[in-house]
């Protein structure tokens, strides 16, 4: 049995270095911002082809 008084030292983790862990995080966070933007830019592109803009390439000459 464990004395109550004693405490108990905190470990590091250091399976990961923190160069690639932060790699990871900000490819992540770079990941979903693009698709973020990608789904806004395709939304509106929609609207507006919807709308029957001369632009639209679908719509044709």
């Amino acid at each position: 049995m464990k004395n109550e008084n004693t405490l108990k030292r905190t470990e590091v983790y250091t399976r990961y270095p923190i160069s690639s862990v932060l790699i990871y995080n900000g490819t992540t966070i770079l990941h979903y911002l693009l698709g973020g933007f990608g789904i806004m830019l395709g939304y509106n592109f929609s609207l507006r082809c919807k709308a029957e803009v001369p632009e639209c390439p679908s719509h044709g000459p």
